[in-house]
């Protein structure tokens, strides 16, 4: 059975920030001298581990979304240039997807379909659906 931990230490507040970063047990075993078992241990069974680190985990992700609200304008913007055609050339399309995914990421992100209705000729509810997709073709339907 794993030894529960009675307090925290340096190194295990090492091992989170380092798995935050996005590395692996091997990894984060390698940077503080541990077996990749008690890492996974670590993470894996001990509750003060585990809770402690699910609270740095939201502080993080609070973190990065408070950044994201707060280029979402800037983003908007830049979208806007790239509609009137400000930005051309290589490495627009990379921008226009970081700008859409950093306004989806805050919660403005554009509908998939939008309905339109409108009057036929003669007066009679006509209703058109269009779908958008990314390098697709229009397709009214």
């Amino acid at each position: 059975m794993a030894k529960l931990l009675a307090k925290l230490n340096k190194n295990h507040y090492e091992a989170m920030r380092l798995r935050l970063e996005g590395l692996s047990y091997r990894e984060i075993g390698e940077q503080l001298g541990k077996s990749e078992k008690t890492i996974a241990q670590w993470f894996g069974t001990d509750d003060l581990f585990k809770e402690e680190f699910g609270r740095l985990h939201e502080e993080t992700v609070e973190r990065a979304r408070a950044i994201l609200v707060n280029y979402a304008p800037e983003g908007a913007f830049n979208l806007v240039k790239m509609a009137r055609g400000e930005f051309k050339g290589k490495g627009s399309r990379i921008q226009l997807e970081a700008n859409i995914d950093i306004l989806d990421r805050v919660g403005l992100k554009a509908p998939d379909k939008q309905q339109i209705e409108h009057s036929g000729p003669e007066g009679g509810p006509v209703q058109v659906e269009y779908v958008a997709e990314w390098g697709g073709e229009e397709d009214p339907t």
